[in-house]
C-alpha cells in the first residue's frame, strides 16, 4: 500500500497497524525517517534511519517554506 503523504508525515498500513512515517532532524542537524506506532496507550518506535537522499531534499525545501 502506497503511504499517504501530508509534509513530511506519512501514513501506512502494515499487516492492519497504522504506522506514522515522520521525517526530521535531530538537534545535531542529521534527517532521519522515525516510523512509530500506538501500541496500547503509548507511541511505540518501530524504526528510525537516514531517509533517501530525495527525501532529504524534500525535508529542506519544506523548511524554507
Amino acid at each position: 500500500m502506497r503511504p499517504q503523504r501530508s509534509s513530511g508525515h506519512w501514513i501506512e498500513i502494515v499487516e492492519g497497524e497504522e504506522r506514522y512515517l515522520n521525517l526530521g532532524a535531530t538537534a545535531g542537524g542529521r534527517v532521519l525517517l522515525v516510523v512509530t506506532t500506538w501500541r496500547e496507550d503509548r507511541i511505540h518506535v518501530v524504526t528510525a534511519f537516514e531517509p533517501i537522499k530525495r527525501l532529504i531534499q524534500f525535508y529542506y525545501q519544506e523548511r524554507e517554506r
